[in-house]
């Protein structure tokens, strides 16, 4: 594939590290922990493919697809919800497709309904000609046998997603994952809850992470959020962090967004 075959994530500095974004045949992961804003980010990926003309196929299997589409819609408008008027959002929406030239991109939500295991995901999407999935979030599906250690679960999971789906259908992939969804609801971490994390990390080509401290949500000037590229087996590339203000930390004035703000460095 070249360029042109790219997903972009509408992050300027992480598309250019990418060689402008996902490719087909990519299993990408947003891992993050609770009410950092995982959801967000990935209708902020879903907006930025469609505005590359890129079809676009969004599973919901926590949020519903209205939340989801106000998610999106405000992302592509960067405006506030409580500007969607139900009666014009559809002319805003075509005009938008004219001044942005996008002539074949197109945006499904999906609820995922009857879609509980890997095998009903790929015969679904056998029946569409899209450019990119994501889920919201893989976590919810189903493995094809029962295990008694949830990393193994997730294993199997995480390896049909790559090889049925990314590879084997040519569709790149993000998802969204709890990392360490036992550790928070337990107040502990454990070896159990480390081990799930990498099962689903290890069959990922990219893992972009999301943290925020206190301070960082409260600040006067944010929220923001570092993203973290922890994993790019195309490119080798170290860790890397940003700093981003984001727009979706603003209660009903915000959208999904970010604004990159000065501070990047290497992790060790």
């Amino acid at each position: 594939p070249d360029w042109s075959d790219a997903c972009p994530t509408g992050v300027p500095r992480i598309d250019e590290l990418w060689e402008c974004g996902v490719y087909p045949g990519d299993l990408a992961i947003i891992a993050a922990d609770t009410n950092v804003g995982k959801s967000m980010c990935l209708c902020y990926l879903a907006a930025s493919a469609y505005k590359a003309n890129k079809r676009v196929l969004y599973f919901t299997f926590e949020l519903t697809p209205t939340q989801v589409a106000e998610r999106i819609l405000t992302a592509l408008f960067q405006d506030k919800k409580q500007n969607l008027d139900p009666d014009t959002v559809a002319d805003r929406l075509m005009d938008f497709r004219r001044q942005h030239h996008i002539t074949t991109g197109s945006l499904v939500i999906d609820n995922g309904e009857g879609i509980r295991t890997v095998a009903e995901l790929k015969n679904r999407l056998m029946e569409e000609n899209i450019d990119l999935v994501l889920l919201d979030s893989a976590d919810d599906l189903n493995p094809r046998r029962n295990y008694s250690k949830m990393h193994e679960a997730f294993k199997e999971i995480y390896t049909d997603i790559r090889l049925d789906i990314c590879q084997g259908l040519g569709i790149p992939c993000w998802t969204s994952v709890q990392m360490n969804r036992d550790a928070i609801e337990k107040a502990r971490t454990s070896l159990k809850h480390i081990a799930d994390a990498i099962a689903k990390a290890q069959r990922a080509h990219l893992v972009l992470g999301m943290s925020q401290t206190v301070d960082e949500r409260e600040h006067y000037l944010g929220p923001f959020v570092k993203l973290v590229v922890l994993k790019d087996t195309q490119h080798g590339s170290r860790g890397k962090w940003e700093r981003y203000r984001t727009m979706f930390g603003r209660g009903a004035d915000g959208w999904p967004g970010f604004e990159y703000w000065p501070g990047t460095g290497e992790l060790d």
